[in-house]
């Protein structure tokens, strides 16, 4: 078995593949924008300069066995488009953790016009095929799953190219016209039963930088009615892409900092829609009448919170009479009537609704369980006792778990 080892792009440990010359081979139909570099081929036994792979592929002739780092035990794929999609998974968390300026983003990216059109990844909302079908009217498209925020003090916040061809799920639905079908028949890109890669031309190339222009809230909507872009709610999108955040191990205050920033600055609109050429359409015709970005105003990185993160602290179990206060070093965000919380180790990000906010004002003034239910049972004497109890009691265990309260003195 012969063993091959290359590098990509802002990914600091090698990839490993054994007995996959052919994959590395047809890499570029899967990642055309992403050129791998083989620095090092040899029998089986790695031993490189002592980094860990950032991933291993091995083929033993009928299965593929992927394992990484960064995931416990391996997994095992029938086909080279499984195996490769599994391996494409790998390289993005792979990606971030070589990278701490990345803040990455469950979303689809293309670039119209010199900026991004970003669409958070909603279930079902179809991002996938919406961005490839927007590289066939001359769309470049960033990514259209992951995209690489580059966020850095001081300096503006660019969507970062991955290099990876869209992937379809097959078969395709009912609503692509035949001129799309023939678009992706003619692109040659791999496939299974499953899947179908498109590696147009339209890729843009792994590292290119390009500013948000908009983020675009995705909903589908019935055969119908005709697609429409209206404005969206700046502090549903902010939730929205808190929720495809996966760089966990990041400063929540920081993520939370350039994401409000994106969110509060930059248009966000809700598209509904049926047939994603009409979509397509519709958000060409969009960015292209729209002037270039004015970098002056364009939102920069920055921490969110001062001093150094607190260690992470293990829930603790809320007493009824116990005194609580703010935690600290704990930052609250404000969008357009949406509230948000960061913890004081920057691990964690909390959204709080109008109950939970009036909670967390009372506790400027350090409160007991007990002494926020008498006051908020006074303050809305017609409201359901019991319900304000148990709602009370439920947020305080709720902050507990996020780390953004902590004990004030002794218990009564």
């Amino acid at each position: 078995m012969k063993e091959i080892l290359f590098r990509l792009a802002r990914v600091h440990a090698p990839i490993r593949l054994v007995n996959c010359a052919g994959v590395l081979d047809r890499l570029p139909l899967y990642m055309p924008g992403w050129p791998a570099v083989e620095v090092q081929t040899g029998e089986l036994g790695f031993a490189g300069n002592g980094e860990t792979p950032a991933a291993t592929l091995v083929h033993n002739g009928e299965m593929f066995r992927i394992s990484s780092p960064r995931r416990e035990g391996a997994r095992f794929h029938k086909t080279e488009v499984n195996a490769v999609c599994d391996l494409i998974s790998a390289l993005a968390y792979a990606r971030i953790h070589s990278n701490e300026d990345l803040l990455s983003l469950h979303a689809g990216a293309v670039r119209i016009n010199g900026q991004l059109a970003l669409f958070p990844g909603v279930a079902k909302a179809g991002k996938s095929t919406l961005s490839a079908v927007l590289s066939q009217y001359g769309a470049e498209v960033f990514t259209d799953d992951v995209l690489p925020l580059v966020v850095q003090p001081g300096a503006p916040i660019f969507g970062l190219a991955t290099g990876i061809a869209p992937r379809l799920r097959l078969p395709l639905p009912d609503n692509i016209d035949v001129a799309f079908r023939e678009f992706l028949a003619a692109s040659g890109g791999p496939e299974n039963s499953q899947y179908k890669y498109l590696p147009s031309q339209w890729i843009a190339p792994q590292g290119e930088t390009a500013p948000v222009g908009a983020i675009i809230l995705l909903e589908r909507i019935d055969n119908t009615q005709e697609p429409t872009l209206e404005p969206a709610s700046r502090g549903d999108v902010l939730r929205v892409l808190l929720k495809q955040n996966f760089s966990r191990e990041g400063d929540s205050g920081m993520t939370l900092a350039a994401l409000h920033g994106l969110a509060s600055t930059r248009p966000c609109y809700r598209l509904r829609y049926y047939a994603p050429q009409d979509a397509a359409r519709l958000l060409m015709d969009h960015f292209n009448a729209l002037p270039a970005p004015d970098m002056a105003t364009y939102p920069k990185g920055g921490p969110a919170l001062q001093g150094v993160p607190a260690e992470p602290a293990e829930p603790i179990k809320i007493e009824e009479n116990q005194t609580y206060g703010h935690a600290s070093h704990c930052a609250e965000f404000e969008l357009e009537g949406t509230f948000f919380l960061a913890s004081s180790d920057r691990q964690r990000i909390l959204h709080i609704d109008e109950g939970a906010r009036r909670i967390w004002h009372l506790l400027r003034q350090p409160a007991s369980p007990n002494e926020a239910i008498e006051i908020l049972t006074a303050a809305f004497p017609d409201a359901d006792a019991a319900q304000i109890r148990a709602d009370t009691r439920e947020i305080f265990t709720r902050f507990s778990e996020r780390g953004v309260i902590a004990p004030v003195g002794n218990s009564g």
